[in-house]
């Protein structure tokens, strides 16, 4: 596995986790971890096949 995919892997768990997270603790009003969230893979990552996942699995894995 090359250094930049590896670099990949980390921050989509990461904000994977994050979101987790950040949906579990009580968050301040008019801010969602989701959305900060949503922003940031979508920026980083620039394809919509790897940040869409990034957003879709932070409600699933939450709801479970």
């Amino acid at each position: 596995m090359t250094r930049n995919v590896f670099f990949a892997a980390m921050v989509f768990f990461t904000l994977v986790a994050l979101g987790l997270v950040g949906r579990l603790v009580p968050h301040p009003p008019n801010f969602s971890p989701l959305i900060a969230t949503a922003l940031f893979a979508g920026f980083f990552f620039r394809r919509c096949s790897v940040s869409l996942p990034v957003v879709l699995a932070v409600p699933v894995l939450s709801d479970l």
